[in-house]
Parts: C-alpha cells; structure tokens; sequence
C-alpha cells in the first residue's frame, strides 16, 4: 500500500482485496498516492530565465542548466517509494521572443548535488480530503539553475521534442501526457494563434534520491517566459 501503511478504505476481513499494478487516477487518490503540484497564486504566473537559447552544456543559456522545472524524489532508497509522473498542464502568459520555434527535453539525474540555484518552491497537496499522506518531492519552478551532462554522466535524456516552429503566444496551453501512446492532432505547430497542444511523452518514474527536469528553450530567445502549471504524480512502493 502506498507509503507502507494501511488503507483505512479497506478493512481487514475474511477476503482479500487484489489491485492492479496500473490503477487508474481515482484508484491512486483513493489510497492517498496521487499529488498535485501548481504554482501558488491562480493568475500570477512564475517567471523563468532570460535568454534560454539552446540545450548545449557549459552555460547559464543553456536550457541543460537552467531548468523550467526540477522535482526531487527525497524518499529514502530503504523505503522503496517511486513518483511516477502522470501529466504536466503548462498556461503561458510572458512569451519568449525573437525565437524561431520552442522546443523541450526531460532529464533523469541520479547526482545528489544536481541544483545548484532553487526556483519558487512549490508545496505539493493530496486531493484526496480523506487522506492525510504528504508528498516526499521536492519541486521547483521558474529561474532554477543546476548541473549539466558534463558533471553528470549518469544523467539521462528521456524525452524530447517540438512544442512549436514558431514563437508561442500569450495564453497558448500544454498538456504533456506521461505514458500516452498517440500523439495530439489538436492544432497546426506553425500556428500563431493560441493554441491547446498535447504531447505524448513516455511514462517517466523517479527513484528515490533521483532528480527530474523539464527544459524549455528556442533558438535567439530574448525574454523570459512566464508560466502557471499543474503537475499530477503517484508515489508508489516500487513495482506495486
């Protein structure tokens, strides 16, 4: 059961109650494992780094060190405890500008001294009001600094791709979609209308001690972007 101890939801009886290694999101919330992270002020956005133009190393420009967004398993090894991210909801306000598209990459880093400059911190909440478990992550957001591959060569690249072939505008939505198998047919990427995207991305688990991070950057980008956010995630015992 989630975080090792009993579920109040199931009593002890004569039967046995059988779930599923993939739960769906009520089943998750039900046991108390499902968390929501977003910015602290609904309509205030937060601000990330200027002139983010590339995902090279060896530079504050480099979107390989400066991050949009970082989350911290801090669940000990012992404990076993995964956070197995489920979606990612970003609304743009401040846009970049001069870039000539926008794009991402998602990082897996086992290095313990990955952040070197910490964001807004953000309090994750349990939205299940009969449960009482709190989150072990760690979550940033905004102008956050850390390493790059060449301190880290354990680090892994596990996601990438296109959020737009232009300059996304005010107000433009995206949906990333942790473990999705199809891919979003819901606007044109050369639109310069606002648009609502979604994008798969692989299903992305943390292990204790480990470190995530959502870059963002676009090539001659003179502005930094401002963001509010929703993160959905689970903390489960690994392989349960």
């Amino acid at each position: 059961m989630s975080q090792g101890q009993a579920n109040p939801s199931f009593p002890l009886s004569t039967s046995g109650k059988t779930i599923g290694m993939l739960v769906d999101e009520y089943g998750l919330c039900d046991e108390g494992s499902y968390f929501i992270a977003t910015n602290p002020t609904p309509g205030t956005a937060i601000a990330t780094t200027t002139s983010v133009v590339d995902d090279a190393t060896g530079a504050t420009t480099h979107a390989q060190q400066k991050p949009v967004l970082l989350i911290q398993n801090q669940n000990t090894v012992a404990s076993g405890m995964n956070i197995q991210l489920r979606y990612l909801k970003m609304f743009i306000t401040q846009v970049p500008t001069s870039a000539t598209g926008w794009r991402y990459a998602m990082r897996l880093d086992p290095l313990s001294t990955k952040l070197t400059t910490a964001g807004t911190i953000i309090t994750p909440q349990n939205p299940n009001g009969n449960s009482t478990t709190l989150s072990r992550a760690y979550i940033n957001f905004g102008a956050i600094t850390t390493t790059d591959s060449t301190a880290s060569p354990q680090q892994r690249l596990v996601a990438n791709g296109m959020v737009a072939q232009a300059i996304p505008v005010a107000n433009d939505e995206w949906f990333f979609n942790f473990g999705a198998t199809f891919a979003s047919i819901d606007s044109s990427v050369t639109s310069a209308n606002v648009k609502r995207c979604s994008f798969p991305v692989p299903p992305i688990i943390i292990p204790p001690g480990w470190f995530f991070t959502l870059e963002m950057w676009g090539a001659s980008n003179a502005a930094a972007p401002s963001w509010e956010f929703e993160l959905g995630y689970s903390e489960r015992p690994q392989g349960q």
